[in-house]
Protein backbone atom coordinates (compact mmCIF):
# COMPACT_ATOMS: atom_id res chain seq x y z
CA UNK A 1 0.00 0.00 0.00
CA UNK A 2 1.39 3.72 -0.98
CA UNK A 3 1.95 5.85 1.98
CA UNK A 4 -0.65 8.87 0.88
CA UNK A 5 1.22 12.74 1.30
CA UNK A 6 0.32 14.39 4.15
CA UNK A 7 -2.25 17.62 4.15
CA UNK A 8 -2.78 20.31 6.59
CA UNK A 9 -6.17 20.70 5.29
CA UNK A 10 -8.05 18.77 8.44
CA UNK A 11 -7.32 20.68 11.43
CA UNK A 12 -7.50 17.79 13.36
CA UNK A 13 -5.22 15.87 10.91
CA UNK A 14 -2.04 14.69 12.68
CA UNK A 15 0.19 16.68 10.73
CA UNK A 16 -2.14 19.72 11.53
CA UNK A 17 -1.60 19.13 15.15
CA UNK A 18 1.98 18.61 14.50
CA UNK A 19 2.68 21.93 13.31
CA UNK A 20 0.15 23.52 16.15
CA UNK A 21 2.12 21.81 18.37
CA UNK A 22 5.18 22.90 16.85
CA UNK A 23 4.24 26.52 16.99
CA UNK A 24 3.29 27.04 20.25
CA UNK A 25 6.22 25.65 20.99
CA UNK A 26 8.27 28.35 19.57
CA UNK A 27 6.03 30.89 20.29
CA UNK A 28 6.40 30.01 24.02
CA UNK A 29 10.16 29.74 23.76
CA UNK A 30 10.45 33.11 22.12
CA UNK A 31 8.63 35.03 25.36
CA UNK A 32 10.19 32.22 27.68
CA UNK A 33 13.81 32.44 26.64
CA UNK A 34 14.25 35.46 24.63
CA UNK A 35 11.94 38.40 25.32
CA UNK A 36 10.84 38.05 28.76
CA UNK A 37 14.29 37.53 30.10
CA UNK A 38 15.86 40.54 27.56
CA UNK A 39 18.09 37.91 25.85
CA UNK A 40 16.62 38.96 22.38
CA UNK A 41 19.37 37.92 19.82
CA UNK A 42 21.29 40.27 18.24
CA UNK A 43 19.19 41.89 14.49
CA UNK A 44 21.24 41.78 11.81
CA UNK A 45 20.92 44.96 9.24
CA UNK A 46 18.88 43.08 6.56
CA UNK A 47 16.32 41.34 9.00
CA UNK A 48 13.22 42.74 6.96
CA UNK A 49 10.69 42.43 10.35
CA UNK A 50 12.86 44.43 12.64
CA UNK A 51 16.08 45.96 10.61
CA UNK A 52 14.16 49.58 11.89
CA UNK A 53 14.37 48.70 15.69
CA UNK A 54 18.10 48.10 15.54
CA UNK A 55 18.99 50.91 17.72
CA UNK A 56 16.11 49.97 19.63
CA UNK A 57 17.01 46.60 21.11
CA UNK A 58 20.26 47.18 23.10
CA UNK A 59 21.81 44.28 24.89
CA UNK A 60 19.16 42.06 23.97
CA UNK A 61 16.13 44.08 26.10
CA UNK A 62 13.38 45.68 24.34
CA UNK A 63 12.67 49.01 25.95
CA UNK A 64 9.80 48.90 28.23
CA UNK A 65 9.97 53.23 28.25
CA UNK A 66 7.39 53.21 25.84
CA UNK A 67 4.62 50.45 25.39
CA UNK A 68 3.45 51.22 21.83
CA UNK A 69 6.81 50.70 20.58
CA UNK A 70 7.54 47.65 22.80
CA UNK A 71 4.23 46.16 21.45
CA UNK A 72 5.59 46.74 17.94
CA UNK A 73 8.77 45.80 18.42
CA UNK A 74 7.34 41.96 19.85
CA UNK A 75 4.63 41.68 17.44
CA UNK A 76 7.43 42.10 14.73
CA UNK A 77 9.59 39.50 17.05
CA UNK A 78 6.83 37.03 16.99
CA UNK A 79 5.99 37.54 13.20
CA UNK A 80 9.56 37.16 11.73
CA UNK A 81 9.39 33.57 14.26
CA UNK A 82 6.11 32.62 12.52
CA UNK A 83 7.18 33.02 9.03
CA UNK A 84 10.24 31.01 9.47
CA UNK A 85 8.33 28.46 11.66
CA UNK A 86 5.74 28.01 9.34
CA UNK A 87 8.22 27.11 5.87
CA UNK A 88 9.76 25.00 8.42
CA UNK A 89 6.73 22.94 9.30
CA UNK A 90 5.62 22.77 5.67
CA UNK A 91 9.33 21.10 5.02
CA UNK A 92 7.95 18.31 7.46
CA UNK A 93 4.54 18.31 6.69
CA UNK A 94 5.30 18.14 2.90
CA UNK A 95 7.53 14.61 2.87
CA UNK A 96 5.26 13.26 5.59
CA UNK A 97 2.63 10.89 5.79
CA UNK A 98 -0.51 11.45 8.46
CA UNK A 99 1.24 8.49 10.58
CA UNK A 100 4.99 9.78 10.49
CA UNK A 101 3.41 13.13 11.56
CA UNK A 102 1.37 11.00 14.78
CA UNK A 103 4.93 9.29 15.32
CA UNK A 104 6.79 12.71 15.14
CA UNK A 105 4.23 13.82 17.78
CA UNK A 106 5.04 11.00 20.64
CA UNK A 107 8.79 10.72 19.44
CA UNK A 108 9.96 14.21 18.14
CA UNK A 109 13.68 13.99 15.96
CA UNK A 110 11.91 11.49 14.00
CA UNK A 111 10.75 13.71 11.14
CA UNK A 112 14.55 15.51 11.19
CA UNK A 113 16.31 12.24 11.36
CA UNK A 114 14.36 10.55 8.06
CA UNK A 115 13.93 14.08 5.82
CA UNK A 116 18.32 13.90 6.78
CA UNK A 117 18.46 10.71 5.70
CA UNK A 118 16.79 11.32 2.78
CA UNK A 119 18.77 14.52 2.07
CA UNK A 120 15.48 16.39 2.22
CA UNK A 121 16.44 18.55 5.03
CA UNK A 122 17.97 21.09 5.39
CA UNK A 123 15.39 22.31 2.73
CA UNK A 124 17.43 24.51 -0.20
Amino acid sequence: MKAIPASAANPLAPCSLLTAKRLRSQVNGLWVWEIHPGKVRPIVPTDPFLKDFRNDVKDGVVPGGDPIGAAEIVARLFARLLVGESTLSSTFTSHSTQEQCLEEIFSPGTIRKRLIEEKKFPPG
